[in-house]
């Protein structure tokens, strides 16, 4: 009987460790906050949409001003506050990803390897980043494996370069987002082995006549240009829908859809989804060695008695503070999709995403907070299946100031002075640094912002708003938060 009621007991007691921060309990209306609020939220051109607002005051825990606070809405890329900060708390924020090369094989006087060159990656989502501070680029890091192969006394290596993809089993991209977005930079799936954000560069002709296909004349990385091809046409229309891709890591094609207004000769770029990551590194790699005078010949590997295995390098990514960092002020889905699997292997040993999913509300539950209406399902807010309330967001805020490895949290998120969706709108209120830090979600008939509002460089509420379902366009509802922003730091 006692061993039955132990995993209860254990649970009940290992509650009593989780530090539990005493989020917002009572609404103690600020009117002069309320009243910018319902400005907001009254307005008839925002008649058809569903609005949720929810300010606390960090100092005292308290909702000073609201609007439908517990209502469950769409919150698109604001959901990314969830996922990264859960990660941060969980492992701190200078972990770093580790991504091992290992010998395993022998090496004969000739200078000749035989075995296998076995890459074990970690889920880092900045592995050979372009764009991400303090990351190794490829060919940086294809110098400095070739230079250790070397001064191993390795010419040419005969066998395999393998990756081990046991990490990620699930497919790369979440089921539960739009087949719209599958093919695009920003829809690309998590792999066990990402490489260079997943993402794919490609440049198509300007057509000098209407009607004509606009020829893809460049990809990055150029192994991959059979894996794409071009729908797009010239027209002499303006065209207001943009460019975009159809696929998905289960097809061999990607397709470019689109327009390109004529009659030029320029060409235009985009970014696309990169299927097999990991398989793009190792092509790439093989022809990056041959270069660099180490020569690979594929063959059988057959492994003998007398094989030793080595580590030979070890890549080791910026902090994840830095990584979160381009997370959150980029918005890129990627690395949150990363953060989800990361937190689920170090909570439960395990990155399948379902599992991931669940042990993300209930880390944030564990906080206090009553999670009705949270929604995860995917730690990006790719997917328009996520909801949560602009209450949950706030208080979401308040607990990362609050908790020691996430207080410095609001640093992560846009400084809308000058950065972010909202920079340009608030430049006409002459907004000053150091004022607002908002993180920033957008989809289709969805806007939401939250952060903190600032005083001396350091924030002294946390604002959540969600809109969902507007019928004016983007631009107005972005003039309107604008406004609505501006009036609070009024009173701030």
């Amino acid at each position: 009987m006692w061993l039955r009621l132990f995993p209860s007991i254990f649970l009940c007691i290992f509650h009593l460790f989780i530090p539990k921060i005493a989020l917002a309990q009572k609404f103690v209306t600020d009117n002069r906050f309320q009243k910018v609020v319902n400005n907001f939220a009254e307005d008839t051109e925002l008649f058809t949409a569903s609005v949720g607002i929810g300010i606390i005051d960090l100092q005292t825990g308290n909702i000073v001003a609201s609007y439908n606070p517990n209502k469950a809405l769409i919150p698109a890329s604001s959901l990314k506050i969830f996922s990264t900060a859960a990660l941060i708390s969980e492992v701190g924020a200078e972990y770093q990803y580790r991504t091992d090369f290992i010998l395993e094989g022998k090496t004969n006087f000739e200078g000749e390897f035989n075995g296998r060159l076995q890459i074990e990656p970690s889920i880092d989502p900045s592995f050979c980043s372009q764009d991400q501070f303090g990351a190794l680029p490829f060919e940086n890091l294809a110098d400095t494996l070739a230079g250790l192969l070397m001064k191993s006394g390795i010419k040419k290596i005969r066998g395999q370069i393998t990756v081990n993809r046991d990490l990620i089993t699930d497919i790369p991209e979440n089921t539960e987002w739009l087949w719209y977005d599958l093919g695009n930079y920003y829809g690309a799936g998590c792999y066990s082995l990402n490489f260079m954000e997943n993402a794919v560069k490609i440049y198509l002709q300007e057509q000098t006549r209407s009607g004509k296909i606009c020829d893809i004349v460049k990809v990055i990385p150029s192994i991959l240009e059979d894996n794409y091809c071009s729908e797009v046409r010239s027209s002499v229309y303006k065209s207001d829908e943009s460019l975009f891709v159809l696929g998905s890591s289960q097809d061999d094609i990607y397709t470019v859809h689109g327009d390109i207004l004529c009659c030029g000769r320029d060409t235009v770029g985009l970014k696309a989804a990169m299927r097999q990551p990991e398989s793009v590194f190792v092509r790439m790699l093989i022809s990056a060695l041959k270069k660099r005078g180490i020569q690979v010949i594929l063959d059988k590997v057959v492994d003998t008695p007398d094989d030793v295995e080595v580590l030979i390098y070890q890549y080791i990514s910026p902090s994840l503070w830095a990584i979160a960092d381009r997370a959150l002020k980029k918005s890129v889905n990627l690395y949150c999709e990363s953060f989800l699997h990361t937190f689920g292997m170090k909570k439960n040993q395990t990155s399948k995403r379902k599992d991931a999913l669940i042990a993300l509300s209930q880390f944030w539950g564990s906080t206090g907070i009553d999670t009705r209406g949270l929604n995860f399902e995917d730690g990006s807010g790719l997917s328009p299946k996520n909801s949560a309330t602009p209450l949950q967001l706030a208080q979401a805020l308040l607990w990362t100031n609050q908790n020691e490895k996430t207080r410095y949290f609001y640093k992560l998120l846009p400084d809308v002075a000058n950065e972010g969706t909202l920079a340009g709108e608030m430049n006409k209120y002459r907004l000053s640094k150091g004022k607002l830090r908002l993180k920033s979600g957008s989809m289709e008939r969805v806007r939401s912002y939250c952060g903190y509002l600032m005083n001396n460089d350091k924030p002294t509420h946390a604002v959540a708003l969600i809109v969902n379902n507007y019928s004016c366009s983007s631009d107005t509802v972005r003039k309107k938060i604008g406004s609505l922003m501006s009036g609070l730091l009024k009173y701030n």
